[in-house]
């Protein structure tokens, strides 16, 4: 193979990877809608977990409530972010 051969080999490969990457990022970008909260970063997901609590607080429907939290699936934001939003570890009762 001589060394104009490789040139252009290259050549088409440098030309097609930034080719891909104007189509990729300017012609046609991804578009995220209809994500679902539980791959939400996790300061995301915590402006979540407000939101059902403003909406349970207006609406009162509980099961809606924990459907909405369910969706995390565990994931359920803590430490900073927790600190941050003024969301307070649950305590736990003891009846003795």
């Amino acid at each position: 193979m001589s060394s104009s051969n490789l040139i252009k080999i290259a050549a088409a490969l440098i030309l097609g990877a930034a080719l891909g990457l104007v189509y990729g990022w300017a012609l046609d970008p991804v578009e995220y809608t209809d994500v679902p909260p539980n791959i939400l970063r996790e300061d995301y997901r915590v402006d979540y977990v407000l939101m059902v609590a403003e909406a349970y607080r207006r609406d009162f429907d509980a099961e809606t409530a924990a459907r909405r939290i369910a969706v995390l699936g565990g994931r359920i934001p803590g430490g900073r972010h927790r600190q941050r939003a003024g969301i307070r570890k649950p305590q736990r009762l003891y009846i003795g």
